[in-house]
């Protein structure tokens, strides 16, 4: 099966390989909320002489795939082999 079948499928069936961006589902909970805002307020007082800040540039955060697993869990078992 070729790439633009695939593709045609995707678009007829309103589809895309890859993921819709996600949000944790634990920032929607209304305790971390709470936590972060008590965090908010309580920077102010924080002492800028005890503040640690970690240069995180190289470091990598993208842990989930972006594409495939969703798809394929889409498509009947039958036909999940097929792309």
């Amino acid at each position: 099966m070729g790439r633009s079948s695939i593709d045609r499928f995707l678009k007829a069936c309103e589809l895309t390989l890859k993921k819709s961006h996600c949000m944790p589902p634990e920032q929607q909970r209304r305790d971390v909320a709470a936590a972060r805002e008590v965090w908010r307020d309580r920077q102010p007082s924080l002492d800028p002489d005890r503040l640690v800040f970690i240069d995180e540039t190289w470091a990598t955060t993208n842990m989930t795939r972006l594409y495939g697993s969703e798809f394929a869990l889409m498509l009947p078992r039958r036909l999940r082999g097929m792309i």
